[in-house]
C-alpha cells in the first residue's frame, strides 16, 4: 500500500510534468510559427497589349528570348527589345507604356529601366514609378511622358500633360539631396548621367510632337487621355506662339546638352513663294 504522502508526491510530480510538457509543446508550436516564411506581396506583372513588327522578350539574365505576343504577361525583370519600325504597348494597374523602334526597355517591380530608344509613359494619379537609367534613379509623377535615350547617354524627358513633376536625389557628402523639377506641357528636361541630377528646361512645340510621334498615333487604339493632350497643345500654342523649334545635339561631356535652333520663328512664318 502506498501511503497518502507517497501518493501526494507522485501526483505532484505528474502535475508539474504536465505543466512543463504543455509549456514545451506551446514553445515548440511558437517556434514552428516563427519558422514559417512571411508572405510577401507578389511581383507585379505587365500585360502586353499590342505588338507591331518584331519585338522580342528576353529574360533578365539574357539567356533566352521569345517573340512578344499580345495577351502575354511580362514579369518584373523581363526585357523588351524592338526592331526597326516596331513598337509595343504594355499596361499594368492603369499605367500604360509604349516602346518605340530600336528600343530596349526593362520592367522593374516598381517602374522601368530605359536603356535605348524612346518610350512613352502614362502615369495614373497616385502613382510615381521609378526610372533607372545612366547610373541614377528618378521618379515620374502623374502625367504623360516621353523618355528618350540620346547619343551622349543622356535621358531626355518630355512632359506631354498640362503639367508634371519629376524628381531625383543624389548624395552630397553625408546628405541626400532631393531635386525636383516642375514641367509644363511641351517642356523637356535632361536627366544627366551618373546621378548628376537634371539639366536645364527647354521648350518644344508640343503640337508637332503629338502629330508626328508613332508612339502617339501608331497603335490601333488612342491613348486614354488623348483629348487632354490635344487641349494642352492648343493652350501651349496660344501661350508660346513665337517659340522656336529645338532639337538636342550630342554633348561631348557630362556637363549638359547642346540645344540647336533648327527653324527660327521668322522663317516659319514667311509665306511660300508661288512656283513660276
Amino acid at each position: 500500500m502506498i501511503s497518502k504522502r507517497a501518493r501526494g508526491i507522485v501526483a505532484a510530480i505528474f502535475f508539474i510534468g504536465g505543466l512543463g510538457g504543455g509549456g514545451l509543446v506551446h514553445h515548440a508550436r511558437a517556434q514552428d510559427r516563427e519558422a514559417q516564411p512571411v508572405a510577401r506581396p507578389s511581383v507585379p506583372e505587365w500585360r502586353i497589349e499590342q505588338v507591331i513588327g518584331r519585338v522580342l522578350v528576353r529574360t533578365a539574365n539574357g539567356l533566352s528570348q521569345t517573340p512578344a505576343q499580345a495577351g502575354h504577361a511580362l514579369p518584373a525583370g523581363g526585357v523588351l527589345v524592338s526592331g526597326a519600325a516596331s513598337r509595343v504597348e504594355l499596361e499594368s494597374g492603369g499605367s500604360v507604356w509604349r516602346i518605340g523602334a530600336l528600343g530596349v526597355w526593362q520592367a522593374l517591380p516598381d517602374g522601368a529601366r530605359v536603356l535605348a530608344g524612346s518610350a512613352l509613359a502614362v502615369v495614373p494619379p497616385g502613382a510615381e514609378p521609378v526610372i533607372e537609367a545612366l547610373g541614377g534613379r528618378m521618379w515620374l509623377g502623374e502625367g504623360t511622358w516621353m523618355l528618350t535615350a540620346v547619343q551622349n547617354e543622356g535621358l531626355k524627358v518630355v512632359c506631354f500633360s498640362a503639367n508634371g513633376r519629376v524628381r531625383t536625389n543624389r548624395s552630397e557628402g553625408v546628405d541626400q539631396l532631393d531635386i525636383t523639377r516642375q514641367l509644363k506641357a511641351g517642356e523637356l528636361v535632361f536627366f544627366r548621367p551618373d546621378g548628376q541630377g537634371f539639366g536645364p528646361l527647354v521648350t518644344i512645340f508640343l503640337a508637332e510632337s503629338l502629330g508626328t510621334s508613332r508612339l502617339i498615333h501608331g497603335f490601333s487604339r488612342p491613348l486614354p487621355n488623348m483629348k487632354d493632350l490635344q487641349l494642352a497643345a492648343v493652350v501651349q500654342n496660344d501661350r508660346l506662339a513665337a517659340v522656336s523649334k529645338v532639337v538636342v545635339a550630342g554633348a561631348k561631356d557630362k556637363a549638359g546638352f547642346q540645344v540647336l535652333v533648327t527653324e527660327p520663328p521668322e522663317v516659319r512664318k514667311q509665306p511660300v513663294a508661288p512656283v513660276p
